[in-house]
């Protein structure tokens, strides 16, 4: 990365702030498509603060991006070789970005960076096969990756050691940790949802209702209910999302979201869990009551399927992402007041 982009980032840092008074005034909807990306936008993930967002180009693309969303522009971008981004999310403090993805040459990785800067702190994490999703555990200690071979390994944060490895014979889409980091969930190809007991090192249930491979899974707060989404990478999806009972592992409830010409493609939940983001095959995005289990509103602004989407850390705001060679919408929306 070049001094001069040094520069700029180092001065947004300083000055994110500006602009937010205007950005309070904007009406709920839509506010401004973001281009930049030239290949899907593969992930997306707010900062804590939820004034920036880093994203992954996938295919025609490989790119890491930083924006500004309080001050709604791009930072900067850079190319990534080292890792074709599939999964990205930042530290609790805020000055860590962690992602995994495509390594080359058939295996997988997984590295740190100042998002801020740019810099790599440690080197490159491999793995055998292509890491599909991260997550990083409530105290940062820790993060699990899991790959497209069916592997979670638990890593230790700051030297990418491996301390735990959990088997599941089939492609893992997504991971999540409960709030007290005791839990370990897992989304498969399989079909399944998995609860892993990290102190006694386990399986402790294993969810099973949905009928396509699942690709988002969250756990409440209060570790007391599950949420999962299945997915649509090859036409496969069940096209819901399914809320599940932690404890027992019974399912309470199940949305249809989507449907014949709006395949499911991709989900995202709320911290609070109240609410889902799906992102479908036509360019469609939906929100959703997950308490009143209804639809609240649908946004239209993409014309392309939707590869990743994320709600900022209060819920206000959310980030969309579609596929299209050659230059891929990234549309910012206000979701509350």
């Amino acid at each position: 990365m070049t001094p001069q982009i040094l520069l700029v980032a180092a001065s947004y840092l300083a000055n994110a702030a500006v602009g937010q008074k205007a950005a309070d005034n904007e009406p709920v909807g839509p506010i401004m498509n973001l281009p930049g990306h030239t290949g899907a936008v593969m992930c997306i993930a707010f900062s804590p603060n939820g004034k920036f967002a880093a994203t992954h180009g996938g295919l025609g693309d490989g790119s890491f991006h930083l924006w500004d969303v309080s001050k709604r522009k791009q930072i900067y971008q850079v190319g990534d070789d080292e890792c074709g981004g599939l999964s990205v999310l930042w530290a609790a403090d805020g000055r860590l970005v962690l992602s995994g993805g495509d390594g080359g040459r058939g295996g997988g990785s997984v590295i740190l960076q100042d998002p801020f800067t740019g810099k790599r702190i440690g080197g490159v994490i491999t793995q055998d096969h292509v890491v599909r999703s991260v997550a990083l555990s409530p105290y940062g200690k820790h993060f699990a990756a899991g790959d497209w071979k069916g592997l979670v390994y638990l890593r230790d944060f700051k030297s990418g050691a491996k301390l735990r490895e959990f088997a599941h014979g089939s492609t893992v889409n997504s991971v999540a940790f409960s709030a007290d980091g005791q839990l370990l969930l897992s989304g498969c190809d399989d079909r399944k949802l998995r609860v892993w007991t990290l102190e006694k090192d386990r399986l402790e249930r294993t969810l099973e209702g949905h009928t396509a491979a699942i690709g988002c899974v969250a756990i409440a707060k209060d570790g007391k209910t599950i949420y999962s989404a299945t997915f649509a990478p090859n036409g496969d999806t069940d096209n819901t999302i399914r809320i599940w009972d932690a404890v027992s592992g019974k399912e309470i409830s199940k949305l249809e979201v989507g449907g014949e010409g709006r395949s499911l493609m991709t989900a995202s939940f709320s911290n609070d869990g109240r609410r889902a983001l799906t992102g479908h095959e036509n360019g469609e995005v939906c929100l959703w009551d997950l308490t009143a289990r209804k639809k609240v509103t649908s946004f239209r602004e993409h014309k392309h399927a939707i590869s990743s989407l994320a709600f900022s850390p209060d819920g206000r705001y959310a980030l969309t992402g579609e596929n299209n060679q050659g230059g891929s919408a990234m549309w910012l929306y206000r979701l509350l007041p």
